[in-house]
């Protein structure tokens, strides 16, 4: 499903696609997800960012939208079992997050 959602705080809406809700007839499973979520895509300026999501939410930080992304617990280091969270913050020309992309 695709939502509009301002992402950077310009009072402009970005486009959030998340492919957990895209299905197709023929397909049992959503073929954009796996055991750690679904693909999520967020459209900033024509530019496409992607994560893998459990699950997601825009939160107000004083005035300021975070990305809140519920991630799988591989992710953060625990077993595949845990949850975690990553939050992202818009600063003007990427996402910046407090965890280090996986290698």
């Amino acid at each position: 499903s695709t939502n509009s959602v301002d992402l950077t705080g310009d009072g402009v809406p970005e486009v959030i696609l998340d492919a957990e809700f895209l299905h197709c007839s023929t397909m049992a499973m959503a073929p954009y997800c796996g055991t750690g979520g679904c693909a999520l895509y967020a459209i900033v300026d024509e530019e496409v960012f992607e994560w893998q999501s459990l699950g997601w939410r825009v939160i107000d930080w004083d005035g300021e939208p975070i990305l809140l992304i519920g991630r799988d617990g591989a992710w953060c280091g625990v077993s595949s079992a845990g949850f975690c969270f990553e939050a992202l913050y818009w600063n003007g020309d990427t996402f910046l997050t407090v965890m280090p992309p996986l290698e």
